[in-house]
């Protein structure tokens, strides 16, 4: 197989000078009072960006977790905090008072935790491009226990649907009343109803195999969408939610996407950009206060930089406040509460909150907050358990983390690629947190990817059916 043809391009240079002058202009026309101190901080976070940027284009082959990265930063840890200080110079949008030191060393760590991060990823990714640009050459493996697979997973979605539709009309009453879940709400709703995103996925992943048989294809996807639609929608989740559930739709459908830098990033960054602010018209409200007014629409992309949605940076400086002034490090709390989240307070009353309720908690106490369900960063998990020490180990496994999401999206296993696809967009719930959240939630997901490779699983190699691609070359452009 000729393999010469797979190309490795750096970032295009008007691409690149054209991002850096967009970047620099947004510093000078909010660059307000501010110190040199903080303002040369702002440029590292701008370099540490442009590094990303070129080290994106550099690889060779697209990575879709390493673009959600890259849009996590660009917009929560540069734009956003430059536009909310230049609106407002001495309050946060989280109600804490600025500090220029706490700002600047805030940016100060966002810059080494990012440059740590896009290094780790530099030096580790030589397997992860081997096994990529072999793996490419190959056709999704088929199980011979197709039909029976399909038959589950459309029992199962249907049941999820059913149960969802009875849960719409309650919280379309009432979107808000439950300020807590119990272990089986929360098996309901991040298990059982993610089971039609496994059956549309799968189907996507089958097309091909199923097209050859007339009609069972279109039933299936739209059999599939539809249960999925009931039980994921903006009556039933928040939008943190739901985006990586139908932004990994749209890069499971549509290849072309998912095999290209430039469509990988640039389609990423539209959709938070311009959906994600359109999207909170809908998941943050009662279903009675939906509006479609173009005045409003205009509104709340305008802004929506202003707004709590984008308080990751405003948190972490909150965050810096708390150790460096009132408590110290908590040193592993946070993680080991994240990590055993299962584990019911009522055995465990000393169990760590989430991150983004003890800022929120910090902040009503000592400033101006008037609830505590803010987001955390993983930034701030790190710091405020370990440290500068917690920061540089965190952007590592970050690193290596998106290497393995690398792997998985490009696995010729189809529970594999469904599941590397779908944590690569949801690394953005990581990224925002709270980390306790995100592991909670992802767990569910986690169950159903499981689901798929147990009732797909062969007994043995002579079962894999790969069809070799095309003899002429793949292109990742």
């Amino acid at each position: 197989m000729n393999t010469s043809k797979i190309k490795s391009n750096s970032a295009p240079p008007i691409y690149s000078i054209l991002l850096f002058f967009i970047l620099i202009t947004i510093l000078i026309l909010n660059i307000g009072n501010k110190s040199i101190i903080f303002i040369g901080s702002e440029l590292l976070i701008l370099f540490s960006i442009i590094f990303q940027w070129n080290e994106f284009f550099k690889c060779k082959y697209p990575s879709l977790s390493d673009a959600t990265v890259f849009c996590f930063t660009i917009l929560f840890f540069y734009i956003a905090p430059i536009l909310q200080l230049n609106v407002v110079a001495n309050i946060l949008i989280n109600t804490s008072p600025y500090n220029d030191t706490f700002g600047s060393y805030a940016n100060l760590l966002s810059s080494l935790f990012m440059f740590t991060y896009v290094l780790t990823r530099k030096f580790s990714r030589a397997d992860a491009s081997k096994k990529i640009l072999n793996n490419v050459k190959y056709d999704i493996e088929r199980p011979r226990n197709i039909f029976l697979l399909f038959l589950l997973f459309l029992i199962i979605s249907v049941l999820a649907a059913f149960l969802a539709y009875k849960d719409i009309q309650i919280k379309a009453i009432a979107i808000d009343d439950a300020d807590s879940i119990s272990i089986q709400d929360l098996f309901v709703n991040k298990v059982l109803y993610f089971f039609p995103y496994g059956f549309l996925a799968l189907t996507i992943i089958y097309k091909e195999s199923l097209q050859k048989f007339k009609g069972l294809f279109w039933l299936l996807l739209v059999s599939a969408t539809i249960c999925l639609l009931i039980c994921k929608n903006p009556l039933l989740e928040k939008r943190n939610a739901l985006g990586p559930i139908y932004i990994s739709i749209l890069y499971l459908w549509n290849q072309k996407i998912h095999n290209s830098k430039k469509l990988t990033l640039f389609t990423l960054l539209s959709i938070i950009v311009i959906f994600f602010p359109l999207s909170s018209m809908f998941t943050h409200v009662k279903f009675d206060d939906w509006s479609f007014d173009s005045n409003e629409l205009y509104k709340v992309i305008s802004s929506h930089f202003l707004e709590l949605h984008y308080d990751a940076w405003a948190n972490f400086h909150t965050v810096i406040e708390i150790v460096n002034g009132q408590n110290g490090f908590l040193y592993g709390r946070q993680l080991l509460g994240s990590i055993l989240f299962f584990i019911p307070r009522s055995l465990w009353p000393d169990k760590a909150l989430a991150t983004g309720n003890f800022i929120g908690n910090y902040l009503s106490v000592n400033h101006s907050m008037w609830f505590n369900n803010l987001s955390s960063p993983l930034i701030s998990e790190a710091y405020l358990d370990f440290g500068l020490i917690g920061v540089l180990a965190y952007a590592y496994f970050l690193g290596r983390l998106t290497i393995f999401l690398d792997k998985l999206s490009f696995s010729t296993k189809s529970w594999e690629r469904i599941a590397g696809i779908f944590f690569a967009v949801y690394l953005f719930y990581v990224l925002r947190g709270s980390l306790m959240v995100a592991i909670a939630y992802g767990t569910g997901s986690i169950i159903v990817f499981i689901t798929i490779h147990l009732l797909n699983r062969r007994n043995s190699k002579a079962n894999r059916i790969l069809i070799r691609k095309q003899e002429n070359g793949f292109f990742f452009k």
